[in-house]
């Protein structure tokens, strides 16, 4: 069994930071504010926040977890994270345990691989963790986090915004969301570029060869 690793970490981190300035920036809605005429000299739009300076707690720094701290550094932000294990070499402050750390951020992006054992270990209580000013990023895989308890606290004003490109049940969004202006919604597109596509595609043809010819597998899943 082979699998395409590392070919599509960049794509998946340029789309989280896009959904973070996004929902930051609320783009979705400015952009509908010119295109429906609202914007004149004595109506602007309203001020917005900035990732600058936050606070950006990362759930798994596997691959993709490291490209999206790397960028998001880049944006002036204060990086933290939580996984199974603490990397001793990477520069970033760990934390054991996950609700503390939604404590501690402003940000949450949800990047860690989906199963059994990591089924909605983003739960109602690391949202209320995070808080009313707190925002949710899922680039990872839906069921990691509880969707019914998102959705309530959005509602409640409990957690501050969130910014989703999977879901629970794809290609089912809840339809709560669809009308929250606290909440920018992706269809599932975080690798979703030519030249990413092109690339795994590549890379399984590639790994096909080498079966084929006796060679050892590039990509190998353990």
């Amino acid at each position: 069994m082979t699998n395409t690793p590392d070919v599509l970490s960049d794509a998946v981190a340029e789309l989280t930071v896009g959904l973070m300035i996004s929902l930051a920036r609320q783009i979705p809605q400015s952009d509908r504010f010119v295109r429906d005429g609202k914007w004149t000299p004595l109506n602007g739009y309203p001020l917005t926040q900035e990732l600058t300076g936050r606070t950006v707690g990362i759930l798994g720094l596997g691959r993709i977890g490291q490209e999206i701290a790397n960028r998001l550094q880049a944006m002036k932000m204060r990086v933290i994270y939580h996984g199974r294990n603490c990397q001793a070499d990477k520069p970033y402050v760990y934390y054991a345990e996950l609700e503390e750390m939604a404590k501690d951020s402003d940000w949450l992006v949800v990047i860690m691989p989906g199963g059994p054992g990591t089924q909605g270990i983003v739960s109602e209580s690391v949202m209320r963790a995070l808080g009313p000013n707190g925002n949710l990023v899922n680039v990872g895989r839906g069921p990691l986090v509880d969707e019914l308890a998102l959705v309530r606290l959005l509602e409640n004003g409990e957690l501050g915004g969130a910014a989703l490109d999977v879901f629970a049940r794809e290609p089912s969004v809840p339809e709560a969301l669809m009308g929250m202006d606290n909440v920018v919604l992706s269809p599932h597109a975080a690798s979703a570029t030519v030249k990413t596509r092109q690339a795994m595609g590549s890379l399984v043809i590639a790994n096909i060869m080498a079966h084929l010819n006796g060679m050892p597998l590039i990509t190998q899943v353990a």
